[in-house]
């Protein structure tokens, strides 16, 4: 009788034990992965990427990215949308023509991923990606549909997995007067 009491401590306890370690293995295999974090701001600034003082002030996005995750990530591409206003029309659309080209039309700002650009591999537990763009004030940036303030930046991964960011739209009157 001894032994089947010890029989049993022995399975209830390698039970306890597999349970807890299957439910570890599937927590870390749904937090092992990238987890990327977008920060982007506007400033006005008069210098350079080097530094180097300019003649006037510009205006330019920065877009940072994190991993704070525990897998790398794959960079295909950053962008911001841009308003159907910069569609190009060719000669003799006819109204029709532009309409159905307009509905499919995705113009944007290329920040990383052009035609020929390699994809940036971000490292784990806290690669840092930087990239940032001029504006200027007759570029057409596509502004939120519930914060008419703010624009999104998209970084799309290589798996195709989406990732949204914000930033604050600079006013009108802000724009410096040579921008």
């Amino acid at each position: 009788m001894a032994d089947s009491g010890l029989s049993l401590g022995l399975a209830i306890w390698g039970a306890l034990t597999g349970t807890v370690a299957c439910a570890r293995t599937g927590w870390q295999w749904l937090h092992d992965r990238p987890n990327i974090k977008v920060d982007a701001h506007v400033s006005i600034t008069n210098t350079d990427i080097n530094g180097n003082v300019l003649g006037g002030q510009m205006v330019v996005l920065f877009v940072t990215l994190v991993n704070i995750g525990h897998r790398q990530a794959s960079i295909k591409n950053i962008s911001v949308p841009l308003t159907k206003a910069t569609m190009l029309v060719l000669p003799g659309m006819t109204p029709e023509q532009i309409e159905s080209y307009r509905e499919g039309y995705e113009g944007r700002i290329e920040l990383f991923g052009g035609r020929d650009e390699t994809p940036f591999e971000l490292k784990p537990d806290g690669g840092i990606f930087k990239r940032h763009a001029q504006l200027s004030k007759s570029l057409p940036i596509l502004p939120n549909k519930n914060k008419p303030s703010r624009a999104t930046v998209t970084v799309e991964l290589t798996s195709g997995k989406k990732i949204l960011g914000t930033f604050e739209l600079l006013p009108d009157d802000k724009w410096p007067s040579n921008g």
